[in-house]
Formats: structure tokens, C-alpha cells, sequence
């Protein structure tokens, strides 16, 4: 995806590219407990960031977050616990609120 809009939650993985303009993608709630999403920037000169639905991100150590912004190009990978996003990994970014 280049271009703001909806994360799809019916692919276990997207790929992202901001290097034409700046992105504001959003995550729905997913489907299934346990079920994983893989969110690849693969191309960064602008902005990206991927902001959760009514779910949140649940960081370990942390309290709950609602944006990721890819800081480079790098993953994020969370898993749906059935009412919050579960952060896996990361990397090339933060969670900034």
C-alpha cells in the first residue's frame, strides 16, 4: 500500500511504502484470537504510521498504545488476543501514543 487507507486483517501480511507521500494507515479489530498480522514497510521517506480501530496495542511493559510510526523501514508484528493487538516484534519504529 502506498497510499492512506485500511490495513487489510483478511492478509496475514501487508507491505507498505512511503516514499511518495506520507501514510496514516489504520488496523481493524481482527477476527480470530490468535490471529497473527505481519505489517512490512519496505520503502520509507516520508511519514508512515499505523493507528489501531477500537482495539489497542498491548505493549509489553508499557500501557496501552493506539499508534505505531515507523521512525525506517522495518515490521511490526502483533497477534489479536480478542480484544487488543498483542505486539510480537517490531522494528524501525515506536509506539508513540
Amino acid at each position: 500500500l502506498s497510499a492512506d487507507g485500511a490495513i487489510s486483517i483478511a492478509k496475514p501480511t501487508t507491505f507498505l511504502d512511503s516514499s511518495s507521500a506520507t501514510n496514516a494507515m489504520t488496523l481493524a479489530d481482527g477476527v480470530l484470537a490468535g490471529q497473527m498480522k505481519n505489517i512490512l514497510l519496505t520503502a520509507r521517506t516520508s511519514a508512515c504510521t499505523v493507528t489501531v480501530g477500537t482495539g489497542k496495542f498491548l505493549v509489553p511493559n508499557s500501557a496501552d498504545k493506539t499508534v505505531y510510526t515507523f521512525a525506517s523501514t522495518g515490521m511490526l508484528t502483533v497477534v489479536w488476543t480478542g480484544s487488543k493487538w498483542f505486539m510480537v516484534g517490531m522494528s524501525g519504529g515506536s509506539f508513540t501514543s
